[in-house]
C-alpha cells in the first residue's frame, strides 16, 4: 500500500458523496438539478438526503431533500404525511414544476416515480 495521492489527501467526504451520486444518476434522468429551469416541468432522479415533517405554520407538511450530485432540491407536500419509499438513502424520481424561494429550489406537490437506479453506493 503506497502513499496516498495528492487528490486523495485533498478530497472531502462531501466530494466523494457528490462523485458517487453523479456517477450513479448520470444518464438516468431527463434533467439534472444544475440544468433544471425554474418554472418548467422537470423529472429529477436523485437520492433522498433527509426528510422532515413541519408540524405548523405556512410550510406545514412533509419535505424531502434530494440530491443528484449536481445540486439539491426540496420536494414539499404541504399538509401531507410522509410518502411511501421516501426515506434517507432511497433513490427517487421527482416529477413537477421547479420553483425557487428564499430557501432554495423546490418542487411542491411533487409526483414520485421509481428511480431507474435501484441502489446507490
Amino acid at each position: 500500500m503506497g502513499a496516498p495521492s495528492e487528490r486523495q489527501l485533498r478530497i472531502t467526504r462531501q466530494d466523494l458523496d457528490r462523485e458517487r451520486l453523479v456517477t450513479a444518476f448520470a444518464g438516468s434522468a431527463p434533467t439534472t438539478i444544475d440544468r433544471a429551469v425554474i418554472g418548467e416541468p422537470v423529472e429529477i432522479h436523485g437520492e433522498v438526503k433527509w426528510v422532515r415533517f413541519v408540524p405548523v405554520g405556512p410550510e406545514a407538511g412533509f419535505e424531502a431533500t434530494v440530491s443528484d450530485g449536481t445540486g439539491v432540491v426540496v420536494a414539499a407536500w404541504p399538509g401531507g404525511l410522509p410518502r411511501s419509499g421516501v426515506t434517507p438513502g432511497s433513490p427517487v424520481a421527482l416529477i413537477g414544476t421547479l420553483t425557487r424561494d428564499e430557501h432554495g429550489l423546490r418542487i411542491v406537490d411533487a409526483g414520485i416515480a421509481e428511480s431507474p437506479v435501484a441502489a446507490v453506493g
